[in-house]
């Protein structure tokens, strides 16, 4: 549901919404939305003027899914 949340809101051009709903989706069940929450999540931290944060999620898709599209 959150991550739903926050691609829906990440496609609405509302990064600042979509920020916690994507964290809460990584925080409660990384295994079923992982690769795409952290994407997606710093996605939604670079539109809202968070770099060190965005490459911190970023990292998180190259280092635990190598060899992926998402990486």
């Amino acid at each position: 549901m959150y991550l739903y949340r926050g691609l829906l809101a990440l496609g609405a051009d509302a990064p600042a919404e979509a920020v916690p709903a994507l964290e809460r989706a990584r925080g409660l069940d990384p295994e079923a939305v992982e690769p795409v929450a952290s994407f997606y999540l710093a996605q939604a931290l670079q539109a809202t003027r968070q770099r060190e944060a965005a490459i911190d999620a970023l990292e998180v898709v190259v280092r635990d899914w190598p060899g992926t599209p998402w990486a």
